[in-house]
């Protein structure tokens, strides 16, 4: 029961991940490009690969805080699976 804010905030990473993703294409995709525009298109994909250093951390204290609370441990499985695709997905943008 003390999760609730573990869960939360991985739903909020998620979806404002999906939020700055969402604006970073149609910045970039943007049919009468300016400085401005391409200013934009930079902070935005920036703040989504943040987003997504932020569902692993978020993840990882969900993980953390089901198994200090004896969780299911077929949801901790999944997370433990779900981190360590992002992290190798991260890995791969990094170019390693």
């Amino acid at each position: 029961m003390g999760c609730w804010s573990a869960w939360l905030n991985l739903i909020a990473a998620i979806l404002s991940t999906i939020g700055a993703g969402l604006g970073a294409a149609a910045l970039w995709l943007a049919p009468d490009p300016t400085f401005l525009t391409k200013l934009g298109a930079v902070g935005a994909t920036a703040a989504t690969l943040g987003g997504i250093a932020w569902i692993i951390s978020a993840a990882i204290a969900l993980r953390d805080c089901l198994k200090s609370e004896g969780g299911d441990q077929a949801t901790i499985d999944r997370l433990e699976s779900e981190i360590q695709r992002l992290q190798q997905e991260v890995d791969k943008l990094k170019g390693h």
